[in-house]
């Protein structure tokens, strides 16, 4: 993960960030700070703040929540199990898991993204930069594209 966020800061390089606001549990914000500390220790950006939201953490995934793949697949059958990370459940599947709906997350992610569009430190056409969950950037995309199947990876650390 360390190594990741290293080559994360070569993004910094391109695009003038304002501030990154990252999911508050600890693997996201470390990854935003070792991104811009390596960024401004080459010289690519100056510092910028980080604020971290709880909002952005992960979908809430009810009955799925920590369970390992295998033990999905083992508990809920294939069908379910091949769709995780390729595809996006639908809100009637999640209700059913007891898991977070899209709308929920879409609202509470939009919500921590509006409290600081406004912000002084993203004028001048600086970017906004987000650190959050694999989950949440898949829901995102199908959210922005009306995405349905995402037949990519999301890797750690992309730009």
């Amino acid at each position: 993960g360390r190594i990741d966020a290293i080559r994360l800061a070569l993004g910094f390089r391109r695009v003038p960030v304002g501030l990154v606001l990252t999911s508050d549990l600890s693997r996201a914000m470390d990854t935003a700070r070792i991104a811009l500390e390596e960024a401004h220790r080459a010289g690519w950006h100056p510092p910028v703040p980080i604020v971290g939201d709880a909002r952005l953490r992960e979908v809430d995934l009810g009955a799925l929540q920590g369970l390992t793949h295998s033990e999905i697949h083992a508990k809920f059958g294939k069908a379910l199990s091949s769709k995780l990370g390729s595809e996006i459940l639908s809100d009637e599947e999640l209700r059913d898991l007891g898991s977070e709906s899209a709308e929920d997350l879409y609202t509470r992610v939009l919500s921590a993204i509006r409290d600081v569009a406004g912000s002084e430190a993203l004028r001048d056409g600086r970017a906004l930069a987000l650190s959050t969950h694999g989950g949440v950037l898949r829901r995102l995309l199908h959210s922005a594209g009306g995405i349905r199947s995402i037949g990519f990876s999301i890797p750690n650390a992309m730009f």
